[in-house]
């Protein structure tokens, strides 16, 4: 079972993957041929992540 919670922040793309029996945050980079997974935890822990980094990033979201 793959599941998927995209979320765009802060300019970025991010979503939870569950890989090797672990849950992934993981954002998108431009740059590099693999994407960069930022966090690793329970999913419930990956869902708290990015609602922080929603919140870290609401100045930038609200001024696009």
């Amino acid at each position: 079972m793959n599941f998927r919670n995209d979320t765009y922040t802060g300019g970025e793309h991010y979503w939870i993957r569950f890989h090797n029996g672990i849950h992934e945050v993981v954002r998108e980079t431009f740059e590099k041929i693999q994407d960069e997974v930022v966090f690793v935890g329970h999913y419930e822990k990956c869902i708290d992540y990015l609602e922080q980094l929603k919140i870290e990033n609401v100045d930038y979201d609200l001024n696009l």
